[in-house]
């Protein structure tokens, strides 16, 4: 099963999981990144149809971070919070004078004539857009005059829950506005799932306990909330094959942090920390695999649909690296994630704890410990289970095989 953001990249990768006789996909999930949720679910249903593969199913997922999918706090004795798919956060802070609780309570809009005046005062409710980070004021509610300790308590609570709902990083200069190298293709008929990417990940680990690889290639917030939802899930999952981490060299965010991880750091630190058999390719592999200039034009060249296909999208990709990396060539980071989950002897591995620094400058920073000192003093690292980093990769074996696989498509 394939986790994506959905873009040229992750295009690319899955064409090559589609012609990779040793695995069967069953379902593609899609996750923010370089593009937003629904631009990604967009993209894949696209990516299907051209590929003649409708009958794999698309899920979709998260449209924000692991952190605002459903922040409950306290405000005196109650405030609420809820999630739309449209990515708005609404949002009511009251004073709770009785019973603890509202009917209706999946949209602020209809709560008005079901709130109970005898029990509950609203002291102000709104939206706030998780994409922007923006908030728009709808009314002041209530029936009585609030002290300063009142509005003291919603501005704490107000301030709490702008902080955690900050703008998503959407890095649409590395594949153009579409995720598709801006080729405006046009709307698929196709449509995902009602399951979301959660808890379709749930069901299928249910369903085929130990057997299911699910290989993400973005942040990790759908298999954060799929942990959520059923703990099991990490025992009947067979393995999560991740793109992720800066393994002892910068990030391509910013000097600390690579951008999946950046993406959701507190997802990508439960999944590390969850118990799961977990292996990340980071960054300090990835970079390793380069497919030059004269190979795309091979690609052009060959009478591959996917690899045609893949050209026209891929140049918006190869001008990036160009003009932020100054290479003839672009890193070929999903593909050799996906080749990690098919043939597991073109890299190398160590094993050890990954934790995921959730704060601060260095915030999305992969911290690797190898268990090979024991300190006098308990560490966040004690005590959590290992996953393994991959190491080193055998490049020209992977571009061979991207080459091979896209060519004869």
């Amino acid at each position: 099963m394939l986790s994506a953001i959905v873009h040229s990249d992750d295009a690319m990768a899955i064409f090559l999981a589609l012609r990779s006789p040793e695995i069967k996909v069953i379902g593609l999930t899609t996750i923010y990144g370089n593009v937003y949720t629904t631009l990604a679910t967009r993209n894949a249903l696209h990516l299907l149809e051209f590929a003649g593969r409708t009958d794999i199913p698309v899920a979709e997922g998260s449209h924000v971070s692991y952190m605002v999918q459903d922040v409950q706090f306290a405000q005196l004795n109650a405030s609420r919070i809820f999630v739309h798919h449209d990515s708005r956060l609404s949002f009511a802070i009251y004073i709770a004078h009785g019973v603890d609780g509202l009917e209706g309570e999946k949209d602020f809009r209809a709560l008005s004539p079901k709130w109970n005046k005898t029990s509950h005062s609203f002291v102000f409710w709104g939206y706030m857009n998780l994409v922007t980070g923006t908030c728009s004021l709808v009314s002041f509610l209530g029936e009585k005059t609030y002290g300063v300790s009142d509005y003291l308590h919603f501005l704490l609570s107000f301030c709490f829950c702008a902080k955690k709902a900050t703008k998503l990083r959407v890095a649409d200069f590395v594949h153009g506005v579409d995720g598709l190298g801006n080729q405006n293709f046009p709307q698929p008929k196709s449509k995902p799932i009602e399951k979301s990417a959660a808890e379709y990940l749930v069901e299928q680990a249910n369903l085929y306990p130990g057997e299911i690889t699910v290989v993400a290639l973005g942040p990790l917030t759908n298999i954060a909330l799929a942990i959520q939802l059923d703990p099991a899930f990490t025992k009947n999952i067979g393995q999560i094959v991740l793109l992720g981490g800066a393994f002892a060299v910068n990030g391509n965010v910013n000097p600390a942090a690579e951008a999946n991880i950046f993406g959701d750091p507190e997802a990508a630190d439960i999944v590390f920390t969850s118990g799961a058999d977990v292996l990340a390719v980071g960054i300090n592999v990835t970079h390793q695999v380069i497919m030059k200039d004269d190979e795309r034009d091979k690609l052009a060249e060959s009478d591959g649909t996917f690899a045609k296909y893949l050209c026209k999208i891929l140049e918006y990709y190869f001008s990036y690296h160009r003009d932020a990396y100054s290479m003839k060539g672009v890193y070929l980071h999903d593909p050799t994630a996906l080749l990690a989950a098919v043939n597991p002897s073109l890299m190398t591995y160590t094993e050890g704890v990954v934790r995921v620094q959730t704060s601060g400058i260095t915030r999305g920073l992969t911290l690797f410990f190898n268990k090979q000192k024991r300190f006098n003093e308990e560490t966040e690292w004690c005590n959590k289970p290992t996953v393994k980093v991959a190491v080193t990769v055998d490049a020209p074996a992977v571009v061979k095989l991207v080459m091979d696989r896209l060519m004869n498509s």
